[in-house]
């Protein structure tokens, strides 16, 4: 996948879990800021528990979402979690695989609102 599909997949999410009013979403800017003063180093891709926990120290948050997204096979497969910053557990998680790409955008939006109905505030 590429990095352009990969943020437009994250921002999708992003919008989900704001409409869903359970979350409080930092924005893609706000959060790269902070990690830049932070000087909180990672590649592109911060799909471990581990990588997450310390972006989420970096952010002073109590719980960050995070994923991945693949494709093996010819079918797409999303997943994303919530990580509890302090103990480092993975609270919830939502997953689905997807045959056709035209549904990976809807499908992104399904899995906020999902994660959303799991757990909120």
């Amino acid at each position: 996948m590429s990095k352009e599909e990969a943020l437009t997949l994250t921002e999708n999410l992003r919008s989900a879990l704001v409409q869903s009013e359970r979350f409080q979403v930092v924005s893609r800017a706000d959060m790269q800021k902070i990690l830049k003063e932070q000087e909180f180093q990672r590649s592109d891709a911060c799909n471990d528990t581990q990588c997450l926990v310390e972006m989420g120290k970096a952010l002073a948050v109590q719980k960050i979402v995070g994923g991945s997204a693949g494709q093996a096979g010819g079918v797409y497969s999303l997943t994303l979690r919530v990580v509890d910053v302090e103990t480092g557990k993975i609270e919830a998680t939502v997953f689905k695989d997807i045959e056709n790409v035209r549904d990976l955008l809807s499908s992104i939006r399904d899995l906020g609102r999902q994660l959303a109905d799991m757990y909120g505030r």
